[in-house]
Parts: C-alpha cells; structure tokens; sequence
C-alpha cells in the first residue's frame, strides 16, 4: 500500500456530475490508463503466470459457458429474436476470448469508474483483485458498453 497523497478526482464524480466536457475528457484519460496497464503487460503474460504459480493454488480458469444462455435469456426478456447465426457469432466470441493471442495482457477485469483516480496529475488504477491474464479488450469494452458491471450505472 502507498499513500496516494491528496486525491484530485475520480471518474465516478466526473460522470454522474452536470459537465459533458470534463467526463468526455476523464474518460478518455481514465481509457488511455487502462491501455496503457494493457500494452505494458502484452508479450509478458508467461511472467505473470511464472510469478502467479509460485503464490499457490490460483482460482481456476475463468469459463465463459455463461456467454450464450445469458445471451438468449436476455433477448428473450425484452421479446427479440436473434438472428439464425447467432449461436455461430457467440461461439466464435467465446473462442477469441478464450484464445486472446496478440490482445493477451494482463486486464484490471474491473475497470468501473471508482477504480480509477487522480492524484495531482497521475491517474491511477486502484481495486485488483479480480486482475488476470486475459483479452485486453475486455477491460477495453468497459467505457463503451458502459461499465456493465459497476455501481454508478444504476
């Protein structure tokens, strides 16, 4: 742990406040922070796992079976139907996920807006412990989608 010293911001006030400008600008900041952890760890992964295996036991591989039935229980809840390729589509999706090759890097997997602060003017990643090996453009999607998995959306 460090002291982080006085914290200018997070991304979390940024957004949910009144200025389209400054979130616009945080969050393209706050994407660029979460690239850059991306690009330093690509290339690097078998490091990470090296340095992972000598902690012990580690929780096992994330599986991604979940990606076609919350797909389909999704459009069904809101009445659409998929197209006649979709479970094509997903499959394809859980493959290149679950084989990132070149887009292998170490991800937050957590990226929400209250994980990121600033600090006099460096912008820091906070909250880990979900980080892992895995498809940079999943920590990527985050400020798209937007922040599915995050507080502040609700």
């Amino acid at each position: 742990m460090e002291d982080l010293g006085p914290v200018a911001g997070g991304l979390t006030d940024v957004l949910l406040g009144d200025d389209p400008v400054a979130a616009k600008t945080d969050l393209a900041v706050y994407a660029a922070t979460v690239g850059r952890l991306n690009g330093a760890t690509a290339g690097h992964t078998a490091r990470f796992d090296e340095l992972r295996d000598a902690l012990g036991p580690s929780d096992p591989e994330l599986g991604h079976d979940w990606v076609t039935p919350t797909f389909h229980a999704t459009l069904d809840a809101l009445g659409l139907t998929p197209a006649p390729s979709i479970d094509d589509e997903l499959t394809l999706l859980k493959e290149r996920i679950a084989s990132p090759g070149d887009f292998a890097a170490l991800i937050h997997s957590d990226p929400c807006p209250g994980n990121w602060l600033r600090t006099g003017h460096t912008d820091r990643l906070l909250d880990f412990e979900f980080a892992r090996v895995g498809h940079a453009l999943l920590d990527g999607v985050y400020g798209r989608v937007p922040f599915p998995t995050c507080w502040c959306i609700g």
